[in-house]
Protein backbone atom coordinates (compact mmCIF):
# COMPACT_ATOMS: atom_id res chain seq x y z
CA UNK A 1 0.00 0.00 0.00
CA UNK A 2 1.22 3.37 -0.54
CA UNK A 3 -0.43 6.78 0.85
CA UNK A 4 2.28 8.43 -1.60
CA UNK A 5 0.94 10.60 -4.09
CA UNK A 6 -1.92 9.44 -5.82
CA UNK A 7 -3.20 5.72 -4.66
CA UNK A 8 -3.39 3.18 -7.80
CA UNK A 9 0.14 5.42 -9.58
CA UNK A 10 2.04 2.34 -8.63
CA UNK A 11 4.61 1.09 -5.88
CA UNK A 12 7.33 3.98 -4.71
CA UNK A 13 9.07 4.47 -1.36
CA UNK A 14 7.34 6.34 1.35
CA UNK A 15 8.21 10.01 1.54
CA UNK A 16 9.35 10.08 -2.10
CA UNK A 17 7.40 11.66 -4.77
CA UNK A 18 5.29 10.22 -7.41
CA UNK A 19 6.04 9.98 -10.85
CA UNK A 20 4.04 12.96 -12.02
CA UNK A 21 5.34 15.01 -9.42
CA UNK A 22 9.18 15.39 -9.25
CA UNK A 23 10.11 18.70 -7.02
CA UNK A 24 9.78 21.64 -9.18
CA UNK A 25 12.60 24.44 -9.13
CA UNK A 26 12.75 27.55 -9.62
CA UNK A 27 10.66 29.43 -11.55
CA UNK A 28 11.96 30.81 -15.02
CA UNK A 29 9.61 33.78 -15.27
CA UNK A 30 7.36 31.66 -18.19
CA UNK A 31 4.53 29.61 -16.33
CA UNK A 32 6.65 26.62 -16.27
CA UNK A 33 9.48 25.80 -13.52
CA UNK A 34 12.58 25.06 -14.17
CA UNK A 35 12.63 21.07 -13.53
CA UNK A 36 10.60 20.94 -16.88
CA UNK A 37 7.01 20.28 -15.56
CA UNK A 38 4.21 22.43 -16.57
CA UNK A 39 2.42 24.43 -13.67
CA UNK A 40 1.21 28.24 -13.50
CA UNK A 41 2.18 29.79 -10.51
CA UNK A 42 -0.93 31.01 -8.64
CA UNK A 43 -0.68 35.08 -8.18
CA UNK A 44 -1.90 34.59 -4.20
CA UNK A 45 0.61 33.62 -1.35
CA UNK A 46 0.33 30.59 0.27
CA UNK A 47 -2.24 31.33 3.21
CA UNK A 48 -4.55 33.30 0.82
CA UNK A 49 -4.99 29.68 -1.22
CA UNK A 50 -4.93 27.68 1.79
CA UNK A 51 -7.71 30.03 3.22
CA UNK A 52 -9.87 28.64 -0.15
CA UNK A 53 -9.08 25.15 0.54
CA UNK A 54 -12.35 24.20 2.87
CA UNK A 55 -14.50 25.99 -0.11
CA UNK A 56 -13.48 22.42 -2.07
CA UNK A 57 -16.18 19.83 -2.12
CA UNK A 58 -13.50 16.90 -2.57
CA UNK A 59 -10.21 16.75 -2.88
CA UNK A 60 -7.56 13.96 -2.92
CA UNK A 61 -4.96 15.55 -0.14
CA UNK A 62 -1.18 14.31 0.02
CA UNK A 63 1.92 15.26 2.26
CA UNK A 64 5.35 13.30 2.40
CA UNK A 65 8.33 13.51 3.73
CA UNK A 66 11.11 11.40 4.75
CA UNK A 67 10.24 7.69 5.85
CA UNK A 68 6.49 8.59 5.83
CA UNK A 69 3.21 9.70 3.45
CA UNK A 70 -0.20 10.58 4.09
CA UNK A 71 -3.04 10.35 1.74
CA UNK A 72 -6.76 11.50 2.82
CA UNK A 73 -10.08 11.86 -0.06
CA UNK A 74 -12.26 14.24 1.16
CA UNK A 75 -12.98 18.45 2.50
CA UNK A 76 -10.70 20.01 4.08
CA UNK A 77 -11.62 21.58 7.45
CA UNK A 78 -10.30 25.24 8.21
CA UNK A 79 -6.51 25.33 7.54
CA UNK A 80 -4.77 27.11 10.09
CA UNK A 81 -1.61 28.57 10.93
CA UNK A 82 1.02 27.83 13.38
CA UNK A 83 0.86 29.67 16.48
CA UNK A 84 -3.11 29.62 16.39
CA UNK A 85 -5.28 26.20 17.90
CA UNK A 86 -5.56 23.31 15.81
CA UNK A 87 -8.66 20.90 15.66
CA UNK A 88 -7.99 17.68 13.84
CA UNK A 89 -11.98 16.76 13.17
CA UNK A 90 -12.39 13.05 12.23
CA UNK A 91 -13.31 12.66 8.47
CA UNK A 92 -11.71 16.61 7.48
CA UNK A 93 -8.34 16.96 5.97
CA UNK A 94 -6.69 18.93 8.45
CA UNK A 95 -3.54 21.51 7.48
CA UNK A 96 -1.47 23.57 9.18
CA UNK A 97 1.48 25.78 7.71
CA UNK A 98 4.09 27.31 8.90
CA UNK A 99 3.72 30.45 6.15
CA UNK A 100 7.81 31.77 6.94
CA UNK A 101 8.06 28.36 4.62
CA UNK A 102 4.78 27.51 2.35
CA UNK A 103 4.93 30.98 0.75
CA UNK A 104 3.13 30.03 -2.60
CA UNK A 105 1.07 27.77 -5.05
CA UNK A 106 1.17 26.00 -8.34
CA UNK A 107 -1.85 24.67 -10.55
CA UNK A 108 -0.77 21.86 -12.50
CA UNK A 109 -3.40 21.02 -15.71
CA UNK A 110 -1.72 18.79 -17.78
CA UNK A 111 -1.41 15.36 -15.60
CA UNK A 112 -4.34 14.07 -17.43
CA UNK A 113 -7.55 15.67 -16.26
CA UNK A 114 -7.89 16.92 -12.60
CA UNK A 115 -6.48 20.18 -11.65
CA UNK A 116 -3.63 19.38 -9.43
CA UNK A 117 -2.57 22.29 -7.13
CA UNK A 118 0.69 21.98 -4.71
CA UNK A 119 1.92 24.49 -1.99
CA UNK A 120 5.15 24.79 -2.47
CA UNK A 121 8.56 26.69 -0.55
CA UNK A 122 10.36 29.78 -1.14
CA UNK A 123 12.90 27.49 -3.61
CA UNK A 124 9.62 25.94 -5.39
CA UNK A 125 9.51 22.96 -3.85
CA UNK A 126 6.12 21.14 -3.71
CA UNK A 127 5.38 20.09 0.19
CA UNK A 128 1.20 19.37 -0.19
CA UNK A 129 -0.36 18.29 -3.30
CA UNK A 130 -4.49 18.21 -4.05
CA UNK A 131 -6.37 16.99 -6.93
CA UNK A 132 -9.44 18.05 -6.97
CA UNK A 133 -12.07 15.76 -7.61
CA UNK A 134 -15.60 17.96 -9.20
CA UNK A 135 -16.13 19.88 -11.72
CA UNK A 136 -17.23 22.84 -9.31
CA UNK A 137 -13.90 22.20 -7.67
CA UNK A 138 -11.98 22.37 -10.79
CA UNK A 139 -13.63 25.75 -11.63
CA UNK A 140 -12.52 27.24 -8.47
CA UNK A 141 -8.66 25.89 -9.02
CA UNK A 142 -8.93 27.50 -12.32
CA UNK A 143 -9.96 31.02 -11.22
CA UNK A 144 -7.06 31.24 -8.84
CA UNK A 145 -4.63 30.68 -11.50
CA UNK A 146 -5.92 33.26 -13.83
CA UNK A 147 -3.76 36.06 -14.73
CA UNK A 148 -6.65 38.57 -13.81
CA UNK A 149 -7.74 37.02 -10.68
CA UNK A 150 -11.51 35.83 -10.52
CA UNK A 151 -14.35 35.09 -7.87
CA UNK A 152 -12.14 32.84 -5.81
CA UNK A 153 -9.16 34.68 -5.59
CA UNK A 154 -11.51 37.61 -4.51
CA UNK A 155 -13.09 34.71 -1.41
CA UNK A 156 -9.74 33.89 -0.70
CA UNK A 157 -9.11 37.15 0.29
CA UNK A 158 -12.16 37.24 2.52
CA UNK A 159 -11.39 34.28 4.15
CA UNK A 160 -7.86 35.01 4.62
CA UNK A 161 -9.09 37.52 7.51
CA UNK A 162 -10.55 34.12 9.78
CA UNK A 163 -7.67 32.04 9.36
CA UNK A 164 -5.18 34.99 10.20
CA UNK A 165 -5.27 35.42 14.11
CA UNK A 166 -6.14 39.19 15.14
CA UNK A 167 -3.67 40.93 17.47
CA UNK A 168 -4.12 39.70 20.92
CA UNK A 169 -5.13 36.18 19.75
CA UNK A 170 -4.26 33.57 22.35
CA UNK A 171 -0.73 31.79 21.67
CA UNK A 172 0.54 28.91 22.73
CA UNK A 173 3.16 29.50 24.96
CA UNK A 174 5.82 26.73 26.48
CA UNK A 175 6.59 23.62 25.85
CA UNK A 176 2.79 21.65 25.12
CA UNK A 177 1.62 19.67 22.13
CA UNK A 178 1.23 22.49 19.42
CA UNK A 179 4.40 24.12 20.42
CA UNK A 180 6.17 20.78 19.61
CA UNK A 181 4.45 19.99 16.10
CA UNK A 182 4.86 24.03 15.29
CA UNK A 183 8.66 23.94 15.67
CA UNK A 184 9.07 20.40 14.18
CA UNK A 185 7.40 22.81 11.30
CA UNK A 186 9.56 25.32 11.81
CA UNK A 187 12.86 22.79 11.63
CA UNK A 188 13.67 24.08 15.47
CA UNK A 189 14.89 21.90 18.44
CA UNK A 190 12.77 22.11 21.87
CA UNK A 191 14.35 22.01 25.26
CA UNK A 192 14.17 18.20 26.46
CA UNK A 193 10.87 17.19 27.93
CA UNK A 194 9.94 13.92 29.44
CA UNK A 195 10.45 11.65 26.87
CA UNK A 196 11.43 7.56 26.37
CA UNK A 197 12.96 6.04 23.67
CA UNK A 198 10.75 3.45 22.59
CA UNK A 199 12.28 0.17 20.14
CA UNK A 200 11.00 1.42 16.46
CA UNK A 201 10.35 -2.46 15.92
CA UNK A 202 7.29 -2.33 18.43
CA UNK A 203 5.60 0.33 16.08
CA UNK A 204 3.94 -2.68 14.26
CA UNK A 205 2.47 -4.23 17.37
CA UNK A 206 1.35 -1.31 18.69
CA UNK A 207 -0.82 -0.14 15.51
CA UNK A 208 -2.01 -3.73 15.83
CA UNK A 209 -3.58 -3.23 19.41
CA UNK A 210 -5.23 0.34 17.75
CA UNK A 211 -6.81 -1.47 15.53
CA UNK A 212 -8.18 -4.19 17.33
CA UNK A 213 -9.38 -2.03 20.18
CA UNK A 214 -10.71 0.72 17.91
CA UNK A 215 -9.22 3.13 20.35
CA UNK A 216 -9.00 6.27 17.91
CA UNK A 217 -6.24 8.31 17.78
CA UNK A 218 -4.63 11.26 16.03
CA UNK A 219 -2.20 11.30 13.30
CA UNK A 220 0.09 13.60 11.63
CA UNK A 221 2.84 14.19 9.03
CA UNK A 222 5.73 16.50 9.60
CA UNK A 223 6.49 17.93 6.13
CA UNK A 224 8.56 21.03 5.65
CA UNK A 225 6.34 23.80 6.65
CA UNK A 226 3.22 21.99 6.90
CA UNK A 227 1.40 19.05 8.46
CA UNK A 228 -1.56 17.11 7.12
CA UNK A 229 -3.28 15.08 10.28
CA UNK A 230 -6.26 12.99 10.49
CA UNK A 231 -7.97 11.38 13.31
CA UNK A 232 -10.59 8.08 13.70
CA UNK A 233 -10.24 4.47 14.41
CA UNK A 234 -8.01 2.39 12.55
CA UNK A 235 -9.56 0.24 10.06
CA UNK A 236 -6.31 -1.85 8.47
CA UNK A 237 -2.63 -2.60 9.24
CA UNK A 238 -0.26 -4.31 6.71
CA UNK A 239 3.42 -4.92 7.68
CA UNK A 240 5.83 -6.03 4.68
CA UNK A 241 9.52 -5.92 4.66
CA UNK A 242 9.76 -3.02 6.94
CA UNK A 243 6.98 -1.05 5.18
CA UNK A 244 3.58 -0.24 7.08
CA UNK A 245 0.32 0.42 5.75
CA UNK A 246 -2.02 2.69 8.35
CA UNK A 247 -5.62 2.70 7.00
CA UNK A 248 -8.32 4.94 8.73
CA UNK A 249 -11.78 5.47 7.17
CA UNK A 250 -11.08 7.96 4.68
CA UNK A 251 -6.98 8.47 5.00
CA UNK A 252 -4.29 5.84 4.95
CA UNK A 253 -0.25 6.29 5.73
CA UNK A 254 2.52 4.32 4.61
CA UNK A 255 5.89 4.43 6.83
CA UNK A 256 8.53 2.86 5.71
CA UNK A 257 10.74 1.53 8.89
CA UNK A 258 14.04 1.23 6.99
CA UNK A 259 13.94 5.18 6.65
CA UNK A 260 12.95 6.39 10.03
CA UNK A 261 15.80 6.65 13.01
CA UNK A 262 13.69 6.05 15.77
CA UNK A 263 10.33 6.23 17.78
CA UNK A 264 10.38 8.55 21.32
CA UNK A 265 7.14 8.48 23.58
CA UNK A 266 6.79 12.52 24.83
CA UNK A 267 4.36 14.10 27.62
CA UNK A 268 3.41 17.37 27.21
CA UNK A 269 0.72 19.52 28.01
CA UNK A 270 -2.81 18.94 26.41
CA UNK A 271 -6.40 20.06 26.70
CA UNK A 272 -6.73 17.20 28.85
CA UNK A 273 -3.73 17.20 30.97
CA UNK A 274 -0.38 15.76 30.10
CA UNK A 275 -0.76 14.20 27.18
CA UNK A 276 1.68 11.17 25.44
CA UNK A 277 2.50 11.08 21.69
CA UNK A 278 4.55 8.69 19.93
CA UNK A 279 6.84 10.86 17.73
CA UNK A 280 8.90 9.27 14.57
CA UNK A 281 12.02 10.99 13.61
CA UNK A 282 14.50 10.20 10.45
CA UNK A 283 17.92 8.96 10.19
CA UNK A 284 18.81 12.96 10.49
CA UNK A 285 16.86 13.17 14.25
CA UNK A 286 13.71 15.50 12.44
CA UNK A 287 10.22 14.53 13.49
CA UNK A 288 8.27 13.64 10.45
CA UNK A 289 5.27 12.47 12.35
CA UNK A 290 3.33 12.48 15.34
CA UNK A 291 0.49 9.84 17.01
CA UNK A 292 -1.61 11.31 19.58
CA UNK A 293 -4.65 12.98 20.88
CA UNK A 294 -5.19 16.15 19.28
CA UNK A 295 -7.55 18.50 21.44
CA UNK A 296 -10.94 17.00 22.70
CA UNK A 297 -11.57 13.63 22.85
CA UNK A 298 -13.47 11.59 25.31
CA UNK A 299 -12.22 11.06 29.15
CA UNK A 300 -12.19 7.61 28.80
CA UNK A 301 -9.99 7.87 25.16
CA UNK A 302 -7.96 9.97 26.94
CA UNK A 303 -7.25 7.72 29.63
CA UNK A 304 -6.71 4.14 27.19
CA UNK A 305 -4.48 6.20 25.32
CA UNK A 306 -2.32 7.16 28.39
CA UNK A 307 -2.51 3.65 30.15
CA UNK A 308 -1.57 2.40 26.61
CA UNK A 309 1.52 4.60 26.48
CA UNK A 310 2.64 3.86 29.97
CA UNK A 311 2.90 -0.02 29.19
CA UNK A 312 5.50 0.61 26.33
CA UNK A 313 8.63 -0.94 27.46
CA UNK A 314 11.74 2.07 26.77
CA UNK A 315 14.07 0.69 24.55
CA UNK A 316 17.10 -0.94 26.16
Amino acid sequence: MSAQGDPGSGERSAGSLPDDGAPCGPQDGCGRCASGHGGTPIDASAPEVAATLPVLESSLATTWTEGVAIAQAGAYSSVTRTGTAFAVPPGRIALRLDPSTVVGAVLDEHRGGDPVLELVTGSGRPVHRLRSQTPVDHLVLRSLAREHPGPAAALAGALLDDWTPSPGSAEWPGDDQLSRLDDALAGVGRSPVEHRHIDLRLLPEVLGHLCSTGLPFGAAVLGDGVAQACAGALQAVSADDGRLGVVFQDASLDLDATALGGCVLVRTAGVHGPTSALELVDRRGRRVAMLTQFGLVGAATHRAWEDLAEALPSLG
